[in-house]
């Protein structure tokens, strides 16, 4: 379906997995940082974290998943970071933080709108609320992305600058796949 507003794609809730055997589809996972190819997949983000939000930024991993992998490579660079997944680290850390990492969650996030109100809440001021996530191209018919079935929401440029404009924040685009969205 799409959402003519915002023009996100997404998977209505009767065809989305249970939490259960989507948090079972998780704890498959093997994120191993001794993995090279996941490692440099990873550091990409890092290293535009370093560039844009220097450390030592208060950091939230927001969806860190079974292995907080990610939350390891910012701590290794300076960062202080928190984590929160609604599975394996419930309970969202209050803050402030400098920026907010949705990395690779946002296509499953199955409530956008209350997720990003409470990243945002938990930004200090100038903070960013930062988003790797692909975006949907045209081909969205054939695309790879769009064949895991924990992927439920697909944005595309107009939906982040959508979620910019209507909750007015500055949209930083820092690579093809990393959108932040910055409190003015």
């Amino acid at each position: 379906m799409q959402c003519p507003g915002c023009d996100l794609y997404f998977v209505p809730s009767q065809d989305q997995l249970t939490p259960e055997n989507e948090r079972a589809r998780y704890e498959t996972h093997r994120n191993d940082l001794g993995q090279r190819g996941f490692r440099d997949f990873l550091m990409k983000t890092v290293e535009l974290m370093k560039t844009h939000v220097p450390a030592p930024a208060a950091v939230l991993d927001y969806g860190s998943g079974p292995e907080p992998s990610l939350a390891m490579l910012l701590s290794e660079a300076g960062y202080d970071v928190s984590l929160y997944d609604p599975f394996f680290h419930p309970g969202v850390p209050d803050g402030p933080f400098d920026a907010v990492l949705m990395h690779e969650v946002f296509e499953h996030v199955r409530d956008p709108r209350a997720e990003i109100k409470a990243a945002l809440s938990r930004l200090k001021t100038g903070g960013r609320l930062v988003i790797r996530t692909e975006l949907r191209p045209a081909e969205f018919e054939n695309w790879w992305y769009a064949r895991d079935n924990t992927h439920i929401l697909f944005p595309s440029e107009a939906t982040m600058a959508w979620i910019a404009g209507d909750w007015g924040l500055r949209l930083e685009r820092w690579s093809p796949v990393v959108t932040a969205l910055a409190l003015r």
